[in-house]
């Protein structure tokens, strides 16, 4: 049984970068350590991203946190990763909570629509670069 489904985010613990007032340091943070997990699992990131949400959802939902249904759908995506993967979901959650009790704003909206423009600049520097007469998205 993996750390996930005992007691998710138990312990609140400051993240070393951790600066008062600096959620861009914060969201540079979340986004590596994302970064680092996708391409440990070769999983897309974007499901890397999702997955940490479903998880952190179900450990915030008090109502529904203890249904067989609950543990049963954290089960299988905790399946997916490794020990030291949970791990790094455990501080993904803290640099979240860090982030918002730093500064009230959408850091979850904010770090996916960073990457949405990084992958549309990117196409847009491709086609530029080497030309391609059709969109690359």
């Amino acid at each position: 049984m993996h750390a996930m489904q005992q007691e998710l985010f138990s312990e609140p613990v400051k993240s070393s970068n951790f600066i008062p007032g600096n959620t861009g340091q914060l969201r540079k943070e979340f986004c590596s350590l994302l970064s680092d997990i996708s391409r440990q699992n070769g999983t897309r990131i974007f499901d890397v991203f999702r997955d940490f949400i479903s998880l952190a959802a179900r450990e915030l939902d008090a109502v529904r946190i203890r249904t067989d249904k609950n543990i049963k759908e954290s089960k299988v995506i905790c399946d997916k990763y490794t020990a030291s993967d949970i791990d790094s979901f455990h501080r993904l959650f803290i640099i979240m909570v860090e982030a918002l009790n730093t500064e009230f704003h959408d850091f979850l909206g904010m770090v996916f629509m960073n990457w949405i423009s990084v992958m549309i600049l990117g196409a847009v520097l491709l086609r530029t670069i080497f030309q391609i007469p059709w969109p690359v998205y």
